[in-house]
């Protein structure tokens, strides 16, 4: 039986218009009447989401900035945080900084940035978030500083090439992934999606067999692929179809909560999740 409703918000929960449906809000509302615990999992930072909890007052927990970070969302609080090692921190700056590459960098729940380019404002129409530009020697400001993560922004095909890059400089050192084709995103290694939810399911005596997952990118392939029953999106990426158990519909098309609404809601719900494949 789920006792917990586990789901990312761009390209999952959020249509593409980043808003959420009333269809979505009235059944994970109903969900959590009965007993389900509703989490929100995602590489947004907190403050990303604050147009978001009003609509899902239900949500407790929300696991963010790609599982760095893990907030009580009845009270703000930030409960649980591993910041990326300064040593691998400082690398990936500098490698930014030598590529002249929009950084994002995530401190205290502060959206800091070496440039105030259209990739910040077109992050800031997309999150709501308004990075503050880092003046002067942006390795002399991180120094010492605990960052959730570094995002780079830019072009799909540069992006590409940083990633692959980032991953041969530091690959099987820290957690390089992407929520966005233009993004690449570094954290810890320990600092990921379904370790930060691991320990969150303890916290709440759930096995994670009674989690219900969704996901639709690169930062949701390990948690897709870690147990529980997974589903991707129709809109997902090929590797988050393949590590998912099954594929629901598009996020436009009320993905998550119409297959909320088979495998919990509805009446024999739960032998038709545990006849499926």
């Amino acid at each position: 039986m789920f006792r917990a409703v586990v789901t990312d918000l761009d390209g999952t929960l959020l249509r593409s218009d980043g808003e959420i449906s009333d269809y979505t809000v009235q059944t994970l509302a109903r969900a959590a009447a009965q007993g389900v615990t509703v989490i929100l999992c995602t590489g947004r930072m907190y403050d990303s989401l604050k147009f978001i909890l009003p609509r899902l007052p239900f949500c407790r927990y929300a696991v963010t900035n790609m599982g760095a970070e893990l907030y009580d969302t009845k009270t703000g609080t930030l409960l649980e945080s591993i910041p990326l090692e300064q040593s691998y921190m400082q690398t990936v700056v500098a490698y930014g900084l030598a590529r002249g590459v929009h950084m994002n960098l995530y401190i205290d729940n502060v959206l800091y940035t070496n440039s105030l380019d259209r990739y910040a404002e077109q992050y800031f129409r997309h999150t709501s978030t308004m990075a503050k530009l880092v003046e002067g020697d942006v390795q002399a400001f991180v120094r010492g500083k605990d960052l959730a993560k570094i995002a780079f922004i830019g072009e799909e095909d540069d992006i590409a090439a940083h990633g692959k890059e980032l991953r041969r400089l530091l690959g099987g050192k820290i957690n390089i992934c992407a929520s966005w084709k233009t993004y690449v995103e570094c954290s810890s290694l320990r600092a990921q999606k379904h370790l930060m939810l691991a320990r969150l399911l303890d916290r709440l005596s759930l096995q994670k067999e009674e989690a219900l997952l969704f996901g639709d990118s690169g930062n949701d392939v390990t948690m897709l692929a870690s147990g529980g029953f997974s589903v991707c999106v129709a809109n997902g990426w090929d590797e988050a179809k393949a590590a998912a158990r099954l594929i629901c519909e598009e996020n436009d098309a009320d993905g998550v909560a119409r297959t909320v609404a088979r495998l919990i809601l509805e009446e024999g719900a739960q032998k038709a999740w545990q006849n499926c494949p």
